[in-house]
């Protein structure tokens, strides 16, 4: 692509009667941009998520979204991927971008990558809308939740299990709720005296779910912390800084002694690092 051109050859993806054709503008907008163009051909109303990805050695803080191309429908992802959802009617077309700020306008062949188009269900829909209804309440209150950081609680061996695809909802931090994240692994009431004296959260079933909760996000590039009485123990807090978590919560008496644990566990892995 020669520099200040426009591709002349689109990228188009069809599935189940809804075609999107994407191609690359150097010249359309105030910046190189990516143009999606969704049209339907479907008998009835259908809502789609489109996903797109973004070339690695792109910064992400680079892309952005055209306020007169539905900007509030994309969402951006650390994982170097963008997410447009939006209903179409029978035979609607709609046309939506995201800028890449650059000043090397040479070759833009390198975000012609294939698209992922999913028509959603009513379920997915439900929960799109769920999400978009909280942040509209936020920007109610005077809250953009665009520059906020969103997590999750981790109190189930179940959101252990699934942080794969938490990470993929675009999360960017889990929280280890120990205390609960015990109870349910081990099926043990922590308030019941007659089985009490068997909740430990360093039980092996609930230190693998958290370390490889931990491992995944890692590679996924979320955050970890702690939140419990847990991360007060010695033993816990060297366990979660072998594993690499990101931060500790403690007891305000067991501060000192959090933070001596994390710094002696600390230069014993520079220590094994280097020998």
């Amino acid at each position: 692509m020669n520099k200040g051109s426009d591709s002349s050859e689109p990228v188009t993806v069809s599935r189940d009667g809804i075609t999107v054709e994407k191609t690359v503008s150097a010249e359309e907008f105030p910046v190189p941009a990516v143009v999606f163009l969704l049209a339907s051909n479907k008998s009835e109303p259908t809502h789609v998520r489109l996903t797109d990805r973004i070339p690695e050695s792109f910064p992400m803080e680079r892309v952005g979204f055209h306020p007169e191309f539905e900007s509030d429908q994309w969402t951006a992802y650390k994982d170097h991927r963008v997410e447009f959802e939006c209903g179409l009617d029978p035979g609607e077309e709609v046309k939506t971008v995201y800028g890449i700020r650059t000043d090397d306008t040479g070759d833009l062949s390198s975000f012609l990558i294939e698209p992922t188009l999913k028509e959603l269900s009513a379920k997915e829909q439900e929960e799109a809308a769920d999400i978009e209804g909280v942040k509209g309440h936020m920007r109610e209150a005077g809250i953009d939740p665009e520059t906020r950081r969103w997590g999750v609680m981790i109190e189930t061996p179940a959101s252990a299990l699934q942080i794969e695809e938490l990470a993929a909802a675009g999360i960017d931090f889990a929280s280890f709720g120990t205390n609960d994240l015990t109870q349910y692994t081990l099926a043990v009431d922590r308030n019941n005296e007659h089985v009490a004296d068997r909740f430990d959260e360093l039980h092996p079933a609930v230190l693998k779910l958290i370390g490889d909760t931990i491992e995944t996000c890692r590679e996924l590039g979320v955050d970890t912390s702690i939140c419990g009485q847990a991360g007060s123990k010695t033993e816990m807090v060297e366990f979660l800084v072998d594993e690499g978590v990101s931060s500790i919560s403690a007891n305000i008496d067991a501060v000192r002694d959090v933070q001596h644990e994390v710094k002696r566990t600390e230069q014993r892995l520079l220590l094994d690092s280097v020998r």
